[in-house]
């Protein structure tokens, strides 16, 4: 079996890499997606209706899904089955699959240029029962698990389970301490940013696109009904959870839609005709959308107050790489091989020749993703930012976005493999494509890397950047701090992972079709045994876990000092 990640050739049906620890034959999870259809007429939405949450709806016939006829639908077709970007230099989410571990981060605010996640709730299936693990909490969810998405500003999560095509399923509110049942009948839904607000969907009956949204605020647990005709999974929420952004259908198949935005409780503001709303700001703001055009042709726009300003002329059929600040007063967006960004509403400016995919930041920023292309960061402002290029051949490459907004290369990152930057931005650590740690400071203007050591797989740094745990081309697990020789801590190791606090690395040597021993080693220390027959393991904002060859999973709060939490849970990390 061929490694994806380092091409390693391992023995038939292993899980993991011999050579890097990856896990083989892994491919990323296809995201959720809210956006659908076209339009033409512009009926009234219906009245608003304050919900009860009562017994559940009777059970709806099976829906099969309803042919796109129109273009603008046959673009939010291949959208919503188009697999994520991969993602790989800046800290993500962890798909979840079947049988999972889903970590879910909260934030914090405090002096870094960055919003910090500093909080996390892990799910773990156990058959029909989900366990949430809250910071230090534990506590159970009866049913069978089938998505989640995560806040930014807090650990709160939303959590859909015992769906099925025919009858949807079960939407819960979860925070680190407990969950509450918010919906039966569910079909799909979106959690705010700040999880203070979720829309869903109910009342689907077999292939007509219309159905009933609702908005469920998390913080008095209001139930609001918004409109008995929305389109299926064409709105967006803002951030705080009170603007919706929705589509209207007029048909069963979708074909006639018009954009409306629901702002803080007010009655809904009619948008127009084939407007596909994308993202929206708190109170409305900024409005990102998708129109459609008489002859079928699609151009992305924003909205702010009274003034519209268009920021891609045409879509075209691979969907633009979108990029957002933390209340979306800013976006960037890449179109004919370059990026573009928008503040405020304005006219669209230039700032990259090559494609920016993404931001390079600190492993625990809040980073939301959404359908593989839309990208939401922790950040106030992409001014002073690094950022993931690639070129016209996909190589890839670092730029730093200047106060002018203004890209420029890095000197020595084409080809990169790997990144880390510290959490004050002042230190860049990566890996050329020689194999060779570098070090650099990219607040610097035209600033020198310095070579901190050679021949690296993978590595793992300490949130300032002081310390770097790294694997070499031997297989050889290695420590070094500043300009320091590197010290070996110890031989055929894999599973690199660093705690949330301190300066302390867990990792697996000896990896074998048992799994292998799990060790850690503080401040490049002599390493220590913490448990053997280890599967895999992972690091959260709170926590440290692990899964042995009995699928049993164990955590600790970053020392050495693990328990059991969790039997027969098979964890996708």
């Amino acid at each position: 079996m061929i490694c994806e990640a380092c091409k390693h050739e391992n023995e038939a049906g292993v899980k993991f890499c011999s050579k890097c620890g990856e896990k083989t034959g892994a491919t990323p999870a296809p995201g959720t997606i809210e956006v659908v259809p076209e339009a033409d007429a512009a009926p009234a939405v219906k009245p608003e209706e304050a919900l009860v949450a009562t017994s559940a709806p009777e059970a709806k016939p099976s829906t099969p899904a309803a042919p796109a006829s129109s273009s603008l639908a046959s673009t939010v077709e291949s959208i919503k089955q188009m697999p994520p970007k991969k993602l790989a230099i800046f800290g993500g989410g962890i798909a979840a699959v079947i049988i999972l571990l889903i970590i879910i981060i909260a934030a914090a605010s405090g002096g870094s240029r960055f919003d910090m996640r500093q909080n996390s709730i892990t799910f773990l299936r156990e058959g029909s029962e989900i366990i949430v693990l809250g910071n230090n909490n534990r506590f159970t969810i009866d049913g069978r698990y089938n998505s989640s998405q995560v806040s930014m500003d807090g650990s709160r999560a939303a959590v859909l389970t015992d769906w099925s095509s025919a009858n949807g399923g079960t939407l819960w509110f979860v925070t680190t301490s407990r969950a509450t049942l918010v919906a039966e009948d569910v079909f799909s839904f979106t959690l705010s940013n700040t999880g203070r607000g979720i829309i869903f969907y109910t009342d689907r009956i077999g292939g007509d696109w219309r159905t009933t949204l609702n908005l469920y605020e998390t913080n008095n647990s209001r139930l609001t009904r918004i409109s008995e005709d929305a389109h299926f999974e064409a709105s967006t929420i803002s951030p705080d959870g009170r603007t919706v952004a929705f589509v209207v259908a007029h048909d069963a198949r979708g074909n006639e839609i018009t954009g409306y935005m629901r702002v803080n409780n007010r009655n809904p503001e009619r948008l127009g005709d084939n407007i596909l709303p994308i993202a929206v700001s708190n109170g409305g703001r900024h409005l990102y959308y998708i129109r459609e055009d008489e002859t079928g042709r699609e151009s992305f726009h924003v909205r702010s107050g009274r003034n519209s300003n268009r920021l891609i002329p045409e879509i075209g059929r691979t969907p633009p790489t979108i990029m957002f600040n933390n209340d979306y007063s800013q976006i960037m967006f890449t179109m004919d091989g370059r990026t573009f960004f928008s503040r405020n509403g304005s006219e669209r400016e230039r700032v990259s020749a090559l494609e920016i995919q993404g931001l390079l930041v600190p492993p625990n920023t809040q980073v939301n993703l959404r359908h593989g292309f839309i990208q939401t960061y922790g950040v106030s402002t992409f001014a002073n930012q690094v950022a993931l290029s690639v070129d016209s051949n996909w190589e890839t490459r670092l730029e730093v976005i200047d106060r002018r907004f203004e890209a420029s290369m890095i000197s020595g990152t084409a080809g990169l493999r790997d990144a880390h930057i510290s959490e004050n931005g002042r230190t860049l650590l990566f890996v050329n494509r020689s194999g060779h740690l570098m070090s650099v400071d990219p607040t610097n203007n035209n600033p020198e890397a310095t070579e901190i050591a050679r021949n690296l797989r993978f590595f793992v740094a300490s949130s300032d950047a002081s310390h770097v745990y790294f694997i070499n081309s031997d297989n050889e697990l290695m420590h070094v701090r500043g300009n320091r020789t590197p010290t070996r801590i110890a031989d055929f190791a894999s599973h690199l992972v660093m705690s949330p606090r301190g300066n302390r690395a867990f990792f697996i040597t000896d990896m074998g079709r048992n799994g292998g021993d799990l060790q850690t080693s503080n401040n490049g220390g002599r390493p220590s045994r913490v448990a053997t027959e280890v599967m895999s393991v992972t690091a959260t904002p709170t926590s440290v876990l692990y899964r042995n060859f009995d699928s049993d999973v164990y955590r600790s709060n970053g020392n050495a000092n693990f328990s059991r939490v969790a039997a027969d849970a098979i964890a996708n990390w």
